[in-house]
């Protein structure tokens, strides 16, 4: 043949590959399809399996991975010119035979997808787990893989490089039908080989998955589209109470709680009408009221879509109804508990600040139902949303924040004030996922505090802008604060009330701390050289810490200088220097 051939399908058309492809398939019941040399694929995947279309394909965890397999394998077959094969994904095998034309690869088998022995449970739970899967699910599809042991897939091969050599052989013009026919016999020889084969595989793995069936912990049985058992497995006669022989025969119905029966019948019935394939942990009581199960049922049917048998794997789940029932009745109290906190307690959703759980003193506190507020963000109850910001900016850093202050409003739009003690909760990767914690209204409190600010505020201008020197003494005379009239006229820096007045100063607090008040109408001070006539007026103070007296010194100068003649001797007079 002088043409030249870069592509299968320049001598030979997608429907005849497709159907030798599809019988090949169907003889051996491994996953067969044919790739071109640069890796895209020609023909539909025969005899393809759950587990490679709804755990592979379907999840972008492992597919990407299996893909780049595939290409190796794929590439492997074209360089060498000759079968190479491969572990996949959770010891599944692949293998790749190359078709040739003139020498010269054209074309590449893909096939197997089939497991080599009995699923190691431990990976496949933890596979299951990782990629968030049902482990059930996820070990069942895994069983349905074909089984491939290395003298079956030596086989396979063998047969796969004969059918490659044939479609090769179909590309030249003319060629003889004697040498046909001889390569179609030795197929057919290989092929009873094959078979033989996979029965003795087959026998043998009958009886490895009796093994796992009568040593499993669940209960494992069989019925016809009528609903009478075929078989069952040793735990399952022994939750029953009757021998297998008494069992196998009868109506499944003959075992199940009375209130369960219609819901059961139901599915059975749905499956036998072809609605549904497989029923999921459906729940029900079996003939004793004190067992609960959950039941997994999957339809097996023929080429014609017609029911043969129901598969059943039963679970004795009573423990854990059991645990349901206590953990609700818990919920219960709980709910009580935190609904009668008076503080509220709350949990919201770290990124969308959305709440997740509250209790009725925060419903009442906003003024909505729980139903409300339940999914409602919490920024949107803060008078300035700015605040809760900064807030979240400092329960991430530090974990939590106690003792912050929340100005937030009501659903009537009336503010207040809370008080908040929160934490920061994270995932197992550190990520922050919620924040939990304890509000208390502080309303009251912090607008009195805002009143005594403003009444501070007040005093303290009256008493920094009064005409007179205003002092605050202590019991001992020792300085507490002073004007800015005072120190002025007695010293900036220095107010020593003492040396200022050291006759008077005993005098002064003996008499206001027996009387309340003392008056000195008046008296002279001397301070740097400078004499200073002055009123006195002392008055004790009581705070809630200590005892405080509070001299007025009144400049009564203008009214000497007036009446000279009336101050000839001061009744009192200190000389003191500063």
């Amino acid at each position: 043949m002088n043409k030249k051939i870069s592509n299968i399908t320049d001598v030979i058309s997608l429907r005849t590959l497709q159907r030798i492809q599809d019988n090949f398939s169907g003889a051996l019941g491994v996953t067969l399809s044919i790739y071109d040399t640069r890796g895209k694929k020609l023909t539909k995947t025969s005899n393809q399996t759950r587990f490679w279309k709804e755990i592979i394909e379907d999840n972008n965890l492992i597919y990407p991975e299996c893909k780049r397999n595939i290409q190796k394998a794929i590439e492997a077959a074209i360089h060498k010119a000759d079968i190479y094969a491969l572990e996949d994904y959770c010891d599944t095998t692949i293998f790749t035979v190359p078709i040739t034309i003139n020498d010269k690869v054209v074309a590449v088998y893909v096939s197997g997808r089939g497991r080599k022995g009995n699923p190691d449970l431990k990976r496949c739970h933890e596979e299951a787990e990782r990629l968030g899967l049902d482990f059930d699910n996820f070990l069942e599809a895994y069983l349905e893989l074909p089984f491939l042991d290395d003298h079956k897939i030596e086989a396979i091969t063998r047969l796969l490089k004969t059918t490659a050599n044939t479609i090769s052989g179909l590309s030249f013009v003319g060629s003889q039908s004697k040498e046909k026919l001889k390569e179609a016999e030795y197929m057919n020889q290989l092929l009873e080989e094959e078979i033989e084969i996979r029965n003795i595989a087959l026998l043998k793995s009958e009886r490895k998955y009796r093994t796992i069936v009568e040593n499993a912990l669940d209960i494992i049985c069989t019925m016809d589209p009528d609903g009478i058992l075929t078989s069952i497995n040793e735990i399952g006669t022994k939750y029953i109470g009757l021998p297998k022989e008494e069992i196998v025969g009868t109506h499944y119905s003959n075992y199940i709680y009375p209130k369960d029966l219609p819901a059961i019948k139901k599915e059975i019935q749905e499956i036998k009408n072809g609605e549904r394939d497989a029923v999921t942990d459906l729940q029900y009581q079996g003939n004793r009221s004190d067992r609960n199960f959950s039941i997994r049922a999957k339809a097996l049917r023929d080429s014609s879509g017609n029911l043969i048998e129901i598969d059943c794997i039963i679970r004795d789940i009573t423990e854990k109804a059991d645990l349901q029932k206590e953990l609700e009745t818990t919920k219960e109290k709980f709910k009580d508990l935190f609904d009668a906190v008076p503080d509220v307690i709350y949990s919201c959703d770290f990124k969308t600040g959305e709440f997740t759980a509250i209790n009725q003193a925060g419903c009442k506190l906003f003024g909505y139902s729980e139903e409300e507020i339940i999914g409602k963000p919490v920024e949107t109850l803060y008078v300035n949303p700015k605040d809760r910001k900064m807030f979240l900016e400092e329960i991430e850093e530090k974990g939590y924040y106690h003792g912050f202050i929340a100005h937030l409003k009501h659903r009537s739009g009336r503010d207040f004030y809370v008080e908040t003690y929160s934490n920061l909760k994270r995932d197992k990767n550190g990520n922050p996922i919620a924040v939990e914690g304890v509000l208390r209204d502080v309303t009251t409190r912090i607008r009195l505090s805002h009143k005594l600010q403003e009444s501070e505020q007040k005093f303290k201008d009256i008493f920094e802008n009064a005409f007179d020197a205003i002092i605050l003494i202590d019991e001992k005379g020792n300085i507490f604060d002073a004007n800015k009239k005072a120190k002025r006229l007695y010293g900036e820096k220095t107010i020593n009330i003492k040396k200022i007045l050291e006759q008077e100063l005993p005098m002064l607090i003996q008499n206001a701390t027996k009387r309340g008040n003392y008056n000195i109408p008046m008296t002279s001070i001397e301070v740097a050289g400078k004499t200073h006539y002055v009123s006195l007026a002392i008055s004790k103070i009581k705070t809630n810490s200590k005892t405080l007296f509070h001299i007025i010194a009144h400049n009564i100068e203008s009214i000497i200088q007036k009446k000279p003649g009336k101050v000839a001797t001061p009744r009192i007079k200190a000389k003191v220097k500063v």
